[in-house]
């Protein structure tokens, strides 16, 4: 039988961070509180607040949800679609304009 978190209180992500070692549980509940009181997403809480590296947040979130880990960083800013969104719709849904093509944009 797999065994669960001592803390039934504790999200996804915040378990995932405990068992990772990247916050302790105590910080981990804390961090959901804050975030929730700030009404922030928990990943813009702690890297913000700087509480975990977000490289590690991404990592964590990546094996947590199953989903693959995009850097950004690599990402050739000339060939990003440019004034087809306002950066007010970028941060608001996390998402970047990637390809435009015909009357489709790939985000």
């Amino acid at each position: 039988m797999a065994t669960t978190s001592a803390n039934p209180k504790l999200s996804g992500l915040s378990r995932r961070l405990v068992q990772d070692g990247l916050l302790d549980e105590a910080g981990a509940l804390a961090a959901q509180d804050d975030a929730q009181k700030k009404r922030i997403p928990l990943v813009a809480y702690l890297v913000e607040s700087k509480k975990v590296d977000a490289k590690a947040v991404a990592s964590a979130s990546s094996l947590e949800f199953g989903i693959p880990a995009f850097d950004v960083t690599c990402l050739d800013h000339e060939a990003v679609p440019k004034d087809l969104i306002s950066e007010k719709l970028v941060r608001k849904h996390h998402a970047l304009p990637l390809i435009k093509r015909g009357n489709r944009l790939f985000v």
